[in-house]
Parts: structure tokens; C-alpha cells; sequence
């Protein structure tokens, strides 16, 4: 069965939503955890969700100094000169 283009990139945005709303979850259980479970596994899931929320930050603009954080300030309508 084959969908049209804009409900496949309205699936990927939710699905990408999703991920990050349970890697911001996992990013504070981790935290929280670090002296309670085993450390290794507190350790693996705080660096596996904090990597998850960074890359998403890049891909957004969010990370200062990047092309991407350019590109949305520029799309926002703020002078860079």
C-alpha cells in the first residue's frame, strides 16, 4: 500500500516526538536512579537518551554556532549581521 508524501513525514514527526518525549523520561529516570540501580545501566541509558536529545537539538536548531541554529535564526526573521 503506498501513502502519499506528506502523511509519511507526518508519521516520522510523531514517531520522532515520541522517541523524544521517552528519552527526556529516560534522561530524568537515569538521573534520579544513578544511586539506586546498578550503575552501568544508569550510566548506558543516561548517555543513549542524552546522545537521542542532543541529536535532536542539532537537527532543530537548537545548538549554538551550527549551521542548523543559523539557518532557523535566519528563518525566524533576527538580522546576523
Amino acid at each position: 500500500m503506498r501513502y502519499s508524501k506528506k502523511t509519511m513525514n507526518r508519521v516520522r514527526i510523531t514517531m520522532v516526538k515520541t522517541i523524544t518525549v521517552l528519552m527526556l523520561l529516560m534522561f530524568i529516570l537515569s538521573i534520579c536512579a544513578a544511586d539506586v540501580w546498578n550503575p552501568w545501566l544508569v550510566f548506558t541509558a543516561y548517555l543513549i537518551s542524552g546522545g537521542w536529545l542532543f541529536l535532536v537539538a542539532y537537527a532543530n536548531g537548537y545548538v549554538m554556532d551550527t549551521k542548523p541554529w543559523f539557518e532557523r535564526l535566519k528563518r525566524e526573521g533576527y538580522d546576523l549581521h
